[in-house]
């Protein structure tokens, strides 16, 4: 998210940078994105109820809420109608000045590399394509298409190759298909469409109503009333447009559905760029950006042919619309037998109960149709607003509200203090780590979320945290992984708790969250962490500091992150006679005063695009047990610089004067 309007607010805002501004940089993409949807369906001349019931699906519909941590898609889904709207203006008078426009915000949208970004650009291809249809201008469309894409391509190289060659030094070639496995959307899940306030995640033990935080695919009932105004008002189906529509509909549906479908695993094994991405149930962004596109193609379709409804199509529809209905308490069969194992029978039943509710009050509106077709001939326009109206009810407000857990989450001995935790208690400790902690002194988190390796509170150094990718060589020497998830764990020696390794990554604290080391607790994480406090306190570590979530232990040993290796003892390390002068993400700065010419080791992370220079000349940076970084450094007083160049081809064997 560097290359995003949340960081550029951050960086004006400083200190003041909160939460709530967050959310609302966050809402003001989808926002932006809503009004692109109207302006595109405004320049087809789309009636006015349909424009703004698709600018309200696109903006608080379905994953357009969707949870904190994927606010980086969410960017890119608000980005999106913006380029579909200027690809389309381009595409009716093609200029050099609307190509570079498209070009630079078409590589500010890619630069937030995610695959909300891959499958958009699927999506742009398949728009740009159907332009042709329409240009007058077709050779100038293509000319200006061609500009577009070769400057934005040249504006994103750069970092692509950054990201692409850090991919290739990573772990991820040992991620799998199956490993998708938990973000794939089971069909079932498409039943939130349909209820309000249902969320159930087939994979998990926890089945939870929906709300503002867990939101995948919730849109009302928009997908049946849709086809239900479809059939009404006897749209060809087979329009280009139409088909266009389902086709992609049809692809991202089965894309979501993950390792359940045969077309994921065939793009993620076979189709390049599909393997850099395991979350397939991102699909479910587009899957809502195409149900508010196809209110507009629909909303056209009907405008077009302005026809008058006949009483018996509507009964016929509406008798189609019965059968469908019955036909959902198959459905809840299904569901019934995935949450009835978590206990979550009474949420699908008020959910349920949501859903007769919301499909009696429809039934009502046609009944005062039916009563008003004797008086007016404007019935086709009033269904619109009617439905208009009541789809922005029913997705501004259905699921938004209130909820409960299911009984088997809520029995978890954890949940009753997660749920009535104290979040200020809990960054005393931030708070303390922050002060204590340094790159030569860090710490390392057994359970709780601040296993994850991050704070939004405070700043402090640790050793792991949550990403599903890890440097290869590190994953490979060290052993990488995520407590709040899995035991700790080594990849050469697994039960070896003070590993030498550690001294030299500067391990000086062990925080250990509270409820995992009671005896209450019995899974292998807590087990671990168990074993590891005693273990600490058996070798002379300490408690230095409680609050009741955790409790934060002075690791026996000494840091050796700056250390020179001793040539007679292959192995042995000593500390080193240097200083930090500056630490920084992309740049180290030690000043040495070594007795005579040595290796010197530090104990970060060798990577590529990382170079060194020694008082000022350019040197070679070496791997440690192929892990750390480590240059030669002379005897007498010395300055030592390493620096991150990420991208592979502006690299340069320089120092600074």
């Amino acid at each position: 998210m560097i290359f995003t309007a949340h960081t550029l607010v951050g960086v004006v805002l400083g200190d003041r940078y909160s939460l709530h501004v967050f959310d609302i940089v966050t809402l003001l993409h989808t926002l932006v994105g809503s009004i692109a949807i109207y302006a595109l369906g405004f320049s087809f001349r789309v009636p006015r109820v349909w424009l703004v019931t698709s600018a309200l699906v696109f903006m608080v519909g379905s994953v357009a809420t969707s949870r904190l941590q994927h606010v980086s898609q969410i960017i890119s889904y608000g980005w999106l109608p913006v380029l579909i709207l200027m690809l389309v203006t381009m595409s009716r008078r093609p200029t050099p000045t609307r190509a570079v426009a498209l070009a630079i915000l078409g590589a500010f949208w890619a630069m937030n590399a995610n695959q909300v970004v891959f499958l958009g650009a699927l999506l742009l291809v398949v728009v740009a394509i159907y332009s042709y249809r329409w240009t007058p201008f077709p050779k100038q469309l293509l000319l200006s298409q061609v500009i577009a894409l070769s400057l934005a391509s040249l504006i994103v190289l750069p970092l692509y190759a950054s990201m692409l060659e850090t991919i290739g030094a990573s772990s991820r070639a040992g991620i799998s298909v199956g490993m998708s496995t938990w973000s794939s959307l089971p069909l079932l899940v498409y039943a939130s469409t349909f209820m309000p306030s249902l969320y159930g995640n087939l994979h998990s033990t926890v089945w939870s109503p929906n709300d503002i935080t867990e939101n995948y695919l919730y849109i009302g009932l928009l997908p049946p009333i849709l086809l239900l105004v479809a059939v009404i008002a006897g749209v060809r189906w087979w329009r280009p447009a139409i088909v266009a529509w389902i086709a992609m509909l049809c692809f991202f549906v089965a894309y979501s559905v993950g390792v359940e479908s045969p077309v994921y695993r065939f793009c993620y094994n076979h189709l390049p760029g599909f393997q850099l991405f395991r979350r397939p149930s991102d699909a479910a962004y587009l899957v809502n950006l195409l149900f508010a596109l196809g209110l507009l193609i629909l909303g056209k379709s009907i405008a077009d042919r302005c026809i008058l409804i006949e009483r018996k199509t509507v009964w016929r529809s509406m008798m189609v619309f019965v059968i469908v209905l019955l036909s959902l308490p198959v459905l809840g069969i299904n569901l019934g037998a995935a949450a009835t194992p978590r206990g979550g029978m009474g949420i699908l039943f008020d959910s349920y109960e949501g859903l007769v509710g919301r499909v009696l009050i429809l039934f009502g509106l046609f009944g005062v149709f039916f009563r008003l077709l004797k008086r007016t001939h404007r019935f086709v326009w009033m269904v619109i607003a009617s439905l208009g109206i009541f789809l922005t009810l029913d997705i501004s407000i259905a699921g938004r509200f209130g909820g409960k857990f299911t009984g088997t989450y809520s029995a978890h001995e954890i949940a009753p203090g997660y749920l009535a935790r104290d979040k200020t208690d809990e960054r005393l400790v931030d708070a303390w780590l922050a002060e204590h902690s340094a790159p030569w002194s860090r710490v390392e988190v057994v359970g709780g979320v601040k296993a994850l390796g991050h704070s939004s509170v405070e700043k402090w150094f640790g050793t792991q945290g949550y990403n599903p990718l890890h440097l290869e060589n590190y994953r490979s020497t060290i052993g990488a992984f995520n407590t709040m998830a899995e035991p700790r764990r080594f990849a050469a020696a697994p039960d070896e708790v003070f590993d030498a390794r550690y001294d030299l990554l500067g391990l000086e604290y062990v925080a250990f969250y509270a409820p995992i080391l009671s005896e209450k607790v019995d899974n292998g994480i807590a087990k671990q962490a168990r074993a590891y406090r005693d273990a600490l306190a058996l070798e002379g570590g300490s408690m230095l500091k409680t609050d009741g979530h955790y409790e934060v232990w002075k690791r026996p040993g000494k840091s050796l992150w700056l250390a020179t290796a001793d040539p007679k003892k292959p192995g042995k390390l000593n500390p080193a006679p240097c200083k930090l002068i500056h630490f920084g993400n992309v740049q180290v700065d030690i000043a040495c005063r070594m007795e005579k010419a040595s290796q010197l080791i530090i104990g970060e992370v060798y990577a590529p695009g990382w170079t060194a220079c020694v008082n000022g000349a350019a040197v070679e940076l070496m791997r440690y047990s192929e892990v750390f970084r480590s240059v030669k450094a002379p005897a007498g007083p010395s300055r030592i610089r390493m620096s991150y160049r990420p991208v592979p081809f502006l690299r340069w064997k320089s120092c600074p004067a």
